[in-house]
């Protein structure tokens, strides 16, 4: 897959294509859905429960189902061995904890993505082999200002003009590749100013939606 900058760059070079995108998320996606409530609920426990509790993953695992992680293109592993994995890997996630991504340095990035690549092929948080989609929504979910969440519907329809995702072993490629446009918009504007309680709750999530917007109205304008 090859990355297509036309919307990315769109979206640099215009901050009304930014703005008017961050609105038609928050006036149109998942409104009044169960995916947006678990969403904030587990966002306002990480405030107050170990991410490695219990009780916190298992609102992660059931925040992912409300998220469409378990259907045809993702299997969650069962939850016994998805909470395992996390622990398992809880040194490699620690040392990821306190970063934001709008604070990151290129050197910075390139540790990180280190560190990411490994998660990436230790963290055995699906049954099937294309575990890009679950891996970024779970690690938001554990470090939310850093991570930005993928999925195929919205972001690689915006930066591959395609909902598909290659196989797994050139899948973190397309994870790294994303990661650096996500910090790159970090870097363009100040996302702060569109923090609210209700979707965009990190800068990762501001980044998330605006993608999410845009291809709303590009759909729009297709029916």
């Amino acid at each position: 897959m090859k990355l297509k900058l036309d919307k990315f760059n769109s979206v640099l070079e215009n901050k009304n294509i930014l703005e008017s995108s961050l609105e038609k998320t928050k006036l149109e996606y998942r409104k009044f859905d169960p995916g947006q409530y678990l969403y904030n609920l587990l966002l306002n426990k990480k405030r107050v429960l170990d991410i490695y509790s219990d009780e916190y993953l298992e609102l992660v695992y059931t925040t992912l189902i409300a998220w469409n992680m378990n259907g045809r293109g993702a299997k969650l592993s069962d939850l016994e061995d998805f909470k395992k994995t996390i622990r398992e890997n809880k040194e490699e996630i620690n040392l990821l904890k306190g970063y934001k991504i709008e604070a990151l340095n290129k050197e910075e990035i390139k540790r990180i993505l280190i560190i990411l690549e490994r998660l990436f092929k230790n963290l055995k948080v699906v049954k099937t082999n294309s575990p890009l989609v679950t891996f970024s929504k779970t690690l938001h979910f554990l470090i939310p200002d850093l991570i930005v969440p993928v999925d195929r519907r919205y972001t690689a329809t915006f930066f591959y003009n395609s909902n598909q995702i290659p196989t797994k072993e050139k899948q973190f490629k397309v994870f790294s590749e994303l990661f650096e446009r996500f910090w790159e918009i970090s870097q363009k504007y100040d996302l702060s100013i569109y923090l609210d309680n209700i979707w965009n709750r990190t800068i990762p999530k501001v980044i998330d939606n605006v993608i999410i917007g845009y291809n709303l109205k590009k759909e729009d304008k297709l029916d």
